[in-house]
């Protein structure tokens, strides 16, 4: 113990003397870091301070020269498509038969229905076009057609088009967005672009344009100035909220579709904050519609018109074929020499979906709702996964009155709808006997032979003649008993004349049996009978595919999406509801004027 305290006090000196040294230390040390360490943290705040503004001062140009050469390289675009628009039109009107530059030999020889809507709503007009078809689609004698050198006159006017790269853009870019120009061909993807004064669609590939036949269609964008803008609906597509339907006041209608509600109703809203001088002021949709109920309720438009109001405000368009206007089959008696337009006995109930016309059915189609609820139940009661929002709820019908596959059907005489049933058709027309061929047999089919075919008519059949004739030649086949396909059979009391059955079957929709009825039509497609209790009872239930609601990309299982998906396409799709309450009946229908429209049988021509 003497010894450790010895040693203690033997080093008590040096641990005193090495604190002290090590204080100094230090002391020392802080004193050279206030001289070096302090300027040099505050340089290095200074010079990262200096970093982060010149790298924002160079995000700033380098955004500002971004947003430059995307505004120049949109007004490049804006005018190339602009450029090849103005030569497109100058084109037609100097090469067409007329005209001074037309040639025999490289002009087409076909006529195909004019996307142009005129009075009501409907499209009579037909222009010229090439055909481009297999031969075998065609009769011998009208092959020579496909002979022709289908080449533009001043094709090279769409060649290497290259505008300046100094163009400056005077005009202000409001809005773009990515969309589909959606038409009965299928849809288009593209830029929609929005400026002040006027609306540009440009597609997305961009291709050298050679031919006539490369001209159809939005092969050149479209184009169109706001001025011409007459009316902007929202609309449905494949029964999702995500489309728009532009009206011009030259008759045409643009589609457009986006992949969300929101995209949508971005462009909806700004298009209607710019100057639409010609706008028709929108009242309430409420209002309008009620407006216009009374209208034809107390007998200033005609059945025709008000059914096409009706279709137009439910959102069916020409542009998608999933969503073309229908109307409803009217005639029940297509074998009479004569017909009697005061006798019911010639009119189909039109209380009633088309597939119980005959009331023996009935009961078929209540035993198969039957059948399918009890399933459902139970798959409901025993915890199974449900996709797709009920998908597999009961239905009386597993098709639609209306659908692709129908109003293609109608119209496979005219161009260019018989171009694309022979798509439609995976590469081939119909079987004859199943080919549109003869008004007898179609509605027997729908009314009564057919559990599956419950279609209702399109607006054709009240106005253009030229979809029952085979004016192109094409080349249906034989049926069975060895008739060759072509021109539909007309009614006999129709003296096998398109026009007089056009003209009459207009009469029979303007009848007082029709307009004392047309209300019960309404109720089921339109109204309080298309969903609900209220269908079920007047059996009118189609798949749940074909009513607006269904979102299936909530569906899970990728199977049954993509069958969803199909389902989607091709059953049918419902219109939207207009109505809660049962539908208003006619006044009086005696003072009603048919337009001229209703009387003229030959369309206008364009060409």
């Amino acid at each position: 113990q003497t010894d450790s305290q010895s040693v203690s006090q033997t080093l008590k000196p040096y641990t005193a003397q090495e604190h002290s040294s090590h204080l100094s230390w230090l002391a020392y040390q802080e004193q050279q870091y206030c001289k070096i360490g302090v300027p040099i943290t505050i340089l290095n705040k200074s010079i990262n301070a200096h970093a982060e503004l010149i790298t924002n001062s160079i995000f700033n140009q380098q955004g500002a020269l971004i947003r430059e050469f995307y505004s120049q390289w949109q007004q490049i675009r804006s005018t190339k498509h602009e450029m090849q628009q103005q030569w497109y039109k100058v084109i037609l009107k100097t090469s067409h038969e007329f005209g001074v530059w037309y040639n025999k030999e490289t002009y087409p020889d076909s006529w195909e229905i004019d996307s142009t809507e005129g009075p009501g709503g409907i499209r009579r007009r037909l222009k010229r076009c090439p055909m481009n078809i297999k031969p075998e689609f065609l009769m011998e004698n009208v092959q020579f057609k496909l002979n022709r050198n289908d080449v533009m006159p001043f094709n090279y006017i769409f060649q290497n088009t290259k505008p300046r790269s100094n163009v400056k853009s005077q005009i202000t870019l409001v809005h773009t967005n990515k969309c589909s120009h959606i038409k009965p061909a299928g849809c288009t993807d593209g830029d929609i672009l929005l400026y002040r004064q006027y609306m540009l669609f440009v597609r997305d590939e961009s291709s050298s344009i050679d031919t006539i036949s490369q001209l159809v269609g939005d092969a050149l964008g479209m184009f169109w100035s706001l001025a011409d803008v007459t009316e902007v609906h929202k609309r449905w597509f494949n029964l999702r909220d995500v489309a728009i339907e532009v009206f011009l006041n030259t008759g045409q209608t643009y589609l457009l579709g986006f992949s969300t509600t929101e995209e949508r109703d971005e462009l909806y809203n700004r298009l209607l904050q710019l100057n639409l001088p010609n706008l028709l002021h929108r009242k309430d949709p409420k209002k309008e519609m009620k407006s216009m109920t009374q209208r034809w309720q107390e007998g200033e438009i005609t059945n025709f018109e008000y059914l096409m109001h009706l279709n137009k405000q439910a959102g069916r368009t020409f542009n998608d074929l999933m969503q073309y206007p229908v109307l409803p089959f009217i005639l029940a008696d297509y074998k009479s020499t004569t017909l009697d337009l005061s006798q019911a006995a010639n009119f189909r109930n039109l209380g009633a979906p088309m597939a119980i016309q005959d009331e023996k059915l009935k009961e078929r189609f209540i035993q198969r709702y039957e059948v399918l609820k009890k399933d459902y139940e139970t798959e409901a009661a025993g915890g199974e996964e449900k996709h797709l929002n009920s998908s597999t709820a009961p239905y009386h019908y597993g098709s639609h009155y209306s659908n692709s596959g129908i109003v293609l059907h109608y119209l496979v005489r005219l161009l260019p709808y018989a171009k694309l049933f022979i798509e439609f058709q995976g590469g081939s027309f119909d079987i004859p006997d199943r080919t549109f061929h003869d008004m007898k047999t179609t509605w027997r089919l729908a009314s009564s032979e057919s559990t599956t075919d419950v279609r209702e008519l399109i607006p054709e059949f009240f106005y253009l003649p030229e979809m029952f004739e085979n004016n192109e030649g094409f080349a249906f086949g034989e049926r069975q008993n060895g008739e060759t396909v072509n021109h539909v059979l007309m009614p006999t009391w129709s003296a096998d004349s398109p026009r007089l059955f056009v003209l009459t079957h207009r009469m029979a929709l303007e009848s007082e049996y029709v307009s004392q009825n047309l209300h019960k039509w309404i109720d089921l497609v339109f109204g309080y009978k298309q969903q609900g209790q209220h269908a079920i009872d007047a059996i009118n239930v189609f798949h749940p595919s074909t009513y607006f609601g269904i979102d299936v990309e909530k569906i899970e299982n990728p199977i049954h999406r993509e069958a969803m998906r199909t389902m989607v396409k091709t059953y049918g799709q419902t219109p939207k509801q207009l109505f809660k309450e049962p539908h208003v009946t006619r006044h009086t229908v005696g003072h009603v004027q048919s337009k001229p429209l209703t009387t003229r049988a030959a369309p206008m021509q364009q060409g």
